[in-house]
């Protein structure tokens, strides 16, 4: 099982996500970085897709790669861009 953090793109999420203030070059953390939080959020809730949200962090899970391309997909169905990108190099280098 696999869970991925979900972001919008352009926010502050690295306030409410806590990373070393000093890193090593090979430290990343992946997530999903979407357009659109809300829309994103209620599109896969609307197929049965897990989203757990707590705080201000938002998180998909996953039982596979299968299940993983199918939530790609309704993001794409539901015309939601996203990236997947390592969250670290989108707080540090914008």
């Amino acid at each position: 099982m696999g869970m991925l953090r979900i972001v919008e793109k352009g926010s502050d999420f690295n306030k409410v996500i806590s990373f070393p203030h000093f890193y090593m070059n090979d430290f990343s953390v992946l997530g999903l970085v979407v357009s659109e939080l809300s829309k994103a959020v209620d599109a896969l809730q609307d197929k049965g897709i897990l989203v757990q949200q707590e705080q201000e962090t938002t998180w998909i899970s996953f039982a596979d790669k299968q299940q993983l391309d199918t939530i790609l997909g309704e993001l794409t169905a539901g015309q939601i861009r996203y990236t997947l990108s390592d969250l670290v190099s989108c707080t540090y280098q914008g």
